[in-house]
């Protein structure tokens, strides 16, 4: 028997009312129209192609603005200015493809995705203004009034234990839900999610500091001229060799930058540009997933640069031979531009095994989302979207989890709430937030609303101790059923 706690101790049906104030659905937006899946709201490290202001930006967990960052004592992510620091100019070379390495590629030696039993995989990604899409999320994008190429779409790959959202392509983010005010929407040209985790609370980047800080980059055939020789080796500049620098936390700065790969170790040819890029070095053979510029070849590649010959550089495909790209509602015309590939369930991972941290060998990515799962936890049907992040350590040192979405899809009167549930062996559940009132002009589709989990509370503290995984839900109505969302799995 579940036990509900407080909230002044309201009657259940009192209680869970509120829960549909969680700003889901507003009435003129279709259901498809919101930003959902388990990577709505996610923080994420991004560049653009401004050529007047080239600049490395951190969204935050939620639907808030982007902004250039640095915090003290920690690596500095907006690499686009370090770049141009480093040639001395200004807007610099820009970013064409990034990665802090800290992907997870779940793959096979032949590049056809291969998700271990009780892993779960995912590749968060954009594309470019030219891209069309076939069907589904991106082609709906594609036709809205910002266009496609500033959002952030994620897929969630089948065989996943993320059994909700198997083959399913959502959009993460709109850029409206994050781009700078002021700033015109233009191509969001890099991406990576795990950047963020640099900016979360201590207990993660003690894990993360117990190793070395990387960053993997390129720079387009444009900008070679701005480039000194001396960052790649022997085979010449490229836009398709792929760069890196080393973060030193005794002088906080970034070391200069030194090829990695050339284009010749990754099956390119010099004057290719690699325009989209993963780097997972977690462990066993190097391997990389990359996007190059224009639709000369397939959209998503896997590079292993210990390779020879074709052998270095495969198609992504599914194991029905399917091409990867084809599962993300795209045509053969249309480019990748950005991705992010992840995996929170690794427990091996060399990146991060040093140091006798209690999160030794196991990915911090883990420990910074929450993972949706198919479970009939509270008795109600499934109508709504939930995500769960640590937020930036800057803003607000808390899990902060969102909801969306509204029973009916209809205007009126609603209310939700988040829940916290602490599992057995007496599962109680617990008002994470007040009661939330459904707005008549949400600023966003859906209306997101977003709960908190202090991570410096004594509860978050003994729950971290302890090692146990919580639960949360969002609960809403509009004058119907209470709905709910699939629950949280939260590891803090």
């Amino acid at each position: 028997m579940m036990t509900i706690l407080p909230a002044a101790c309201r009657p259940l049906a009192t209680a869970l009312l509120p829960l549909a104030l969680a700003p889901w659905l507003c009435g003129q937006c279709a259901s498809s129209n919101q930003s959902a899946g388990p990577f709505a709201g996610a923080p994420f490290v991004f560049s653009t192609v401004d050529e007047t202001v080239f600049s490395t930006l951190l969204k935050c967990t939620g639907f808030e603005e982007a902004a250039e960052v640095t915090e003290p004592g920690r690596p500095d992510i907006d690499i686009a200015r370090v770049l141009a620091e480093k040639v001395g100019a200004f807007p610099g070379p820009g970013i064409d493809a990034l990665s802090f390495g800290m992907d997870v590629l779940l793959v096979d030696d032949l590049g056809v995705v291969d998700v271990p039993p009780g892993r779960w995989g995912a590749l968060t990604f954009s594309v470019t203004e030219a891209a069309t899409g076939t069907s589904g999320v991106v082609a709906d994008e594609v036709g809205s009034p910002d266009g496609a190429a500033g959002d952030v779409f994620s897929y969630v790959f089948p065989g996943s234990v993320l059994s909700p959202f198997g083959g399913v392509v959502h959009r993460a983010q709109d850029a409206s839900e994050f781009w700078p005010s002021g700033t015109p929407v233009t191509d969001l040209d890099a991406l990576d999610l795990h950047g963020p985790l640099w900016l979360m609370d201590e207990l993660l980047f003690s894990a993360l500091k117990d190793g070395r800080f990387f960053v993997y980059f390129s720079v387009s055939n444009n900008a070679l001229g701005e480039v000194p020789p001396g960052w790649f080796g022997p085979k010449g500049p490229s836009g398709a060799s792929i760069l890196c620098m080393e973060w030193s936390p005794d002088t906080e700065q970034w070391g200069d930058p030194v090829e990695l790969y050339s284009h010749e170790d990754l099956g390119l040819d010099i004057d290719e540009d690699v325009d989209a890029l993963a780097v997972d070095l977690s462990g066993g053979e190097p391997k990389l997933l990359l996007s190059t510029a224009g639709p000369a070849r397939d959209q998503l590649l896997v590079a292993f640069p210990s390779r020879d010959g074709a052998a270095a550089l495969v198609v992504y495909k599914s194991r029905s031979g399917r091409p990867v790209w084809e599962s993300l509602g795209l045509q053969g015309g249309d480019d990748i531009d950005a991705i992010c590939d992840i995996d929170p369930t690794l427990a091996d991972d060399a990146r991060f095994s040093g140091g006798g941290h209690r999160l030794a060998g196991l990915h911090p990515m883990r420990f910074a989302m929450g993972w949706p799962v198919a479970e009939d936890r509270l008795g109600l049907p499934v109508a709504l979207h939930a995500s769960a992040f640590v937020q930036c350590i800057f803003k607000d040192n808390a899990l902060q989890a969102t909801g969306s979405g509204w029973p009916s899809g209809v205007p009126g009167t609603g209310f939700a709430m988040a829940l916290l549930e602490v599992p057995p062996p007496t599962p109680v559940l617990v008002p994470l937030s007040p009661i939330f009132a459904r707005s008549p002009t949400p600023v966003f589709c859906g209306d997101p609303q977003t709960a908190r989990l202090p991570l410096d509370s004594a509860a978050a503290r003994a729950l971290r101790l302890s090692n146990v995984a919580i639960y949360l839900h969002w609960v809403a109505t509009d004058g119907g059923p209470i709905v709910t969302s699939y629950p949280l799995r939260v590891h803090l």
